[in-house]
């Protein structure tokens, strides 16, 4: 079966004040945890890692509250499937969004994939 040329497309998305602040955090339990300073149970370097894959797509899976970053990965993301769904109209063209990480819940926390489709269809014509 034929595969189609993938075409990549890089996107560069700066970090918020906050999201460093919220590294720097990070950095600070992890010191305390290689100094033993913390129960495993309470905080881990496990827990740290996945807490840096949160602040990385998208501060607001830290905290719900945090404001929602226009430059943020998801609304970059976001944007640019928009602009392809645009250019692309005329051909009735299907994009497939995939993210490994915050899928959707039943308990109504804060995820990437409603984010997302929300967003698109708000800014749908």
């Amino acid at each position: 079966m034929p595969r189609p040329k993938a075409n990549y497309h890089v996107v560069v998305a700066e970090p918020t004040d906050l999201q460093r602040e919220m590294v720097a955090d990070l950095s600070e339990r992890a010191t305390a945890v290689q100094r033993k300073e913390v129960d495993p149970t309470q905080d881990n370097m496990l827990k740290i890692t996945s807490d840096g894959r949160k602040i990385g797509l998208d501060q607001r899976l830290m905290n719900p509250m945090h404001p929602d970053d226009p430059n943020s990965k998801v609304n970059l993301c976001m944007e640019n499937v928009y602009n392809i769904w645009e250019k692309t109209t005329e051909k009735r063209l299907t994009q497939v969004v995939f993210c490994d990480f915050s899928t959707p819940n039943k308990d109504g926390r804060f995820n990437v994939y409603d984010d997302i489709r929300d967003k698109l269809v708000a800014k749908a014509p």
